[in-house]
């Protein structure tokens, strides 16, 4: 049995662990705890925890449920492989999702996370008690973050998405801005970020990486600012590829998409008002966009087709 301190945990759902485990039962801040792998395939969880809301000493496998947290550290942490598609919001935290490798096969997920939204890095997180926040996570390595499908939302303090090895962009629709600093970016990734599938935005402050790689599809970048609050939207030759409305104002902004021709000059509006022009696969400047403080408050828009 384990017990959580200073954790509102409340919901029904179908939680699946191991039944043999040489992990121990220990007093801890978290909300959902597994020693070992842990499984989710159903249910609703409403999470307000001092630590991770949801953690597993392991393995974690998210295949289904609806899930509400607030966090002081980890939205949901795996110290080995993560795999999320589930309805997550996390309306506080640290870090998002993290874990060794993070899978996201679909789902609708929101994040507002004072540091990265997504993070893959390898080591663990043992923490129980005192102070919470930065994991014992490290960087260099093979660690991957690959977004198979799924709605994702995020607004981050730190990277959108940082990845100790690859992003590989393969389906679904994100809409990732940050509001941080000038060493942070939209994507973060040591090894190659491949897009070969469905919509990104990424920016803010920074954007960071381009697609390089084996992507299949191109990417447009501007730095001409858009407003918060108001449409922005992504044209070539008159026809709209995608739109969002960002919650902060944005000085820099990548998209790549299925839609996006190299080669081709797209448009980006605010509004009804062009602010910016670019050719697809050179961009219109510096991929790494001067940085801020950091910001809060919940992802304000997404992609629509």
């Amino acid at each position: 049995e384990q017990r959580s301190q200073d954790a509102g945990f409340g919901g029904r759902g179908q939680v699946a662990q191991p039944a043999a485990t040489d992990a121990t039962a220990t007093e801890s801040y978290k909300g959902m705890k597994a020693g070992a792998d842990l499984v989710v395939n159903t249910g609703t969880f409403t999470i307000n925890s001092a630590d991770d809301a949801v953690h597993s000493n392991g393995n974690a496998a998210i295949n289904g449920g609806v899930f509400e947290v607030a966090t002081g550290d980890d939205g949901v942490h795996a110290d080995g492989d993560l795999t999320v598609h589930a309805d997550i919001t996390i309306s506080t935290c640290y870090e998002g999702l993290e874990g060794g490798n993070v899978t996201i096969d679909g789902g609708n997920i929101g994040i507002a996370s004072s540091d990265d939204g997504l993070n893959a890095a390898g080591g663990s997180d043992e923490t129980t008690q005192g102070m919470f926040g930065q994991d014992r996570f490290s960087g260099g390595g093979n660690n991957t973050i690959t977004i198979n499908d799924g709605t994702i939302n995020m607004l981050c303090g730190g990277d959108g998405v940082d990845s100790n090895g690859d992003f590989n962009m393969a389906g679904g629709r994100v809409v990732m801005l940050i509001s941080s600093s000038p060493d942070n970016g939209g994507v973060d990734c040591d090894g190659t970020f491949t897009a070969t599938g469905g919509a990104i935005v990424y920016g803010g402050t920074g954007t960071g990486s381009n697609p390089g790689g084996n992507s299949t599809q191109s990417y447009v970048y501007f730095n001409n600012g858009v407003a918060a609050g108001t449409e922005v939207t992504l044209r070539r030759d008159g026809q709209t590829i995608l739109s969002f409305t960002p919650a902060i104002d944005c000085q820099h902004i990548a998209i790549s998409s299925p839609d996006i021709v190299s080669g081709n000059t797209h448009s980006l509006y605010s509004g009804s008002s062009e602010v910016a022009s670019a050719t697809a696969g050179t961009g219109g400047g510096d991929m790494m966009g001067r940085g801020g403080m950091p910001g809060g408050g919940m992802p304000g828009g997404k992609p629509q087709n």
